[in-house]
């Protein structure tokens, strides 16, 4: 089963069965055959392959595998997590022979049918202090550990509204669990990014980190920005006493004159 995370909802988990190479010790083979649904040949749903570590001493960053679907070979899999629906619709058939090869016997695999959390759906359950969110104080902390830091001058943190990935203003901000900034970059390009690919890297945008599905946290403090922000700007400086001041695109300087170009963030904790 894919791991607890809100944007992707199992439809569908394909049973796989597993075998030990002879000619390999420590290497295991799954293989399963399964018939796609309704939703899936509309496009409406996801086909995810789940590598999972057994052991938290194991290492599986540079590891890969071999997926074969209906006997055609696609080597070189991340053991993350890697969509491959497009395989599947490169066939002209709706059942399907699967079989993964080259598997370490410490890593657990799964593959299910999903469906993808819609954008007004997550947005309703944001702010309840769900384990997938950065709460104002978390993203506080982070602030005040910028702006206490050295390296901050002016003792002003700038941070962009425009995603990184998109280079548009972010709809959904997230970060991952051991980011160490307060930028943030939109959940669904990410995703769609990591999607659109057989090779994914999981990596932040920003930072470079590893992040995982499981690792994404949306920015609540963040999102409170960015609904006061609205479309007028891009980019917002965030002073330790709690105001903001809006940035339009390309200006240094902060917007003045106009009644939301200067906001009190929520209070501070």
């Amino acid at each position: 089963m894919l791991p607890r995370q809100p944007f992707y909802s199992s439809v569908n988990e394909f049973r796989l069965n597993s075998v030990t190479a002879t000619h390999c010790p420590g290497v295991v083979s799954y293989s399963g055959h399964f018939s796609t649904t309704p939703e899936s040949r509309s496009h409406r749903t996801l086909v995810l392959v789940h590598f999972t570590l057994m052991s938290q001493s194991s290492a599986i960053s540079g590891r890969t595998a071999t997926v074969r679907v209906n006997g055609r070979a696609y080597r070189g899999l991340p053991l993350t997590v890697v969509n491959i629906t497009q395989l599947l619709y490169r066939l002209p058939a709706d059942d399907y022979d699967l079989c993964l090869e080259g598997i370490p016997a410490d890593v657990t695999v799964h593959v299910d049918e999903v469906m993808k959390m819609p954008e007004w759906e997550l947005f309703s359950i944001i702010g309840r202090g769900a384990p997938f969110e950065f709460t104002q104080k978390d993203t506080w902390t982070l602030i005040r550990a910028q702006l206490g830091s050295d390296q901050v001058e002016t003792k002003v943190l700038k941070v962009s509204l425009d995603c990184p990935l998109a280079q548009r203003t972010i709809s959904i901000p997230c970060r991952g669990v051991r980011c160490g900034h307060v930028q943030c970059f939109d959940v669904y390009s990410y995703l769609g990014c990591h999607e659109a690919t057989l090779e994914p890297s999981w990596c932040c945008p920003v930072c470079r980190e590893k992040v995982f599905v499981q690792d994404i946290r949306v920015d609540v403090f963040t999102l409170d920005i960015l609904i006061r922000a609205g479309a007028r700007f891009n980019a917002v400086e965030i002073r330790a006493d709690g105001s903001c001041e809006f940035l339009t695109s390309g200006d240094d300087r902060n917007v003045s004159g106009g009644e939301d170009s200067s906001a009190k963030a929520e209070a501070a904790p």
